[in-house]
């Protein structure tokens, strides 16, 4: 007996030992490529993991002003943070709000995506090509108060859009004020900034398939559609896979924070308040860091659990997902 735990200690030691020896042999062999990535780690271990340190609050009475209290000082309350906010009354609308904005977000904004990179994709002129990319993902890098400025010089009451509908008779549309109106607004305003952007991946991925398809597929007699339905399609399925279950664990996001803070007013609340704009106003404003962190904290773990259940579920149709 003891000398079998000693021959098994002795193949573990061996077997240490020899991995050690190649992990020290593969970092003097790619040690240029380590320090090329060593930035980059250290930008997410400071700005990503040691921040989360800071979660705590959300289990504690935390308040910058609490004198020499900091944060590891401060009085654990537990989950009171947690149920302040679920017995709220604006829990119900805030969740109802985000969840209805990332819905019309993903079904309307994810397939066009998909849909102009098939169009794109089919355009043989290369310089018209690049121009309808660049002018497509353009929108992506204009900033959230460029965005909020051109939304209220086409949709405020006297704006662009708003006189043209009023001159033609169609109505006085107050699209900042009318709840339904605004969000509507937002969403399209949102889906037509990013739908270039989205297209970057699926053109990237459509580059990737092998020509040979497409010419065996028009010797057998296959339209442009058929191509695209029985050949494209299926080709970068395992990336629109990826990308929407990237976006479901979003969800929650609602639509842009930035661009409603910029644009909304007590008016709207109750159709355009979304978790993330209430975590953003009620923790600066109030200055409530405990219970916004609570709040954010339970976005966080829904996010995670909605990725996790996509990804199970995707590998359970036998599609690729993260892991």
């Amino acid at each position: 007996m003891i000398l079998s735990l000693y021959q098994r200690f002795i193949s573990k030691r061996e077997v240490s030992e020899t991995v050690s020896k190649k992990l020290k042999s593969q970092v003097r062999k790619y040690s240029l490529h380590y320090l090329l990535i060593l930035p980059g780690m250290l930008a997410v271990l400071i700005f990503s993991y040691l921040p989360m340190f800071g979660v705590i609050i959300a289990f504690k009475n935390y308040s910058p002003y609490s004198g020499v209290k900091g944060i590891f000082t401060s009085q654990w309350v537990g989950f009171r943070n947690f149920t302040q906010f679920f017995k709220s009354y604006y829990f119900g609308n805030l969740l109802g709000n985000t969840l209805s904005m990332s819905l019309k977000l993903i079904v309307i904004g994810f397939p066009l995506s998909i849909v102009l990179a098939l169009m794109i994709n089919e355009v043989r002129n290369s310089m018209l090509k690049r121009t309808i990319q660049t002018i497509s993902y353009m929108p992506h890098f204009l900033s959230a108060i460029v965005m909020a400025g051109l939304f209220r010089a086409f949709f405020a009451s006297e704006g662009l859009v708003t006189t043209a509908l009023r001159n033609l008779n169609i109505g006085d549309f107050f699209f900042l004020g009318s709840s339904r109106l605004f969000v509507n607004t937002v969403i399209a305003v949102q889906i037509w900034q990013g739908l270039g952007w989205g297209t970057i991946i699926y053109l990237a991925a459509i580059s990737g398939i092998s020509p040979e398809l497409y010419e065996a597929a028009i010797i057998d007699g296959a339209s442009k559609m058929q191509q695209i339905r029985y050949i494209t399609v299926p080709s970068i399925m395992s990336t629109i896979v990826l990308m929407l279950i990237l976006r479901v664990g979003s969800i929650l996001g609602g639509a842009s924070r930035d661009l409603l803070l910029l644009l909304y007013s007590p008016a709207v609340y109750d159709r355009a308040d979304t978790i993330a704009t209430y975590v953003y106003r009620v923790g600066l404003m109030q200055n409530k860091y405990s219970f916004t962190a609570a709040v954010g904290l339970f976005e966080s773990v829904v996010s995670m659990a909605l990725i996790m259940t996509t990804n199970w579920i995707a590998n359970k149709l036998d599609q690729p997902g993260l892991w």
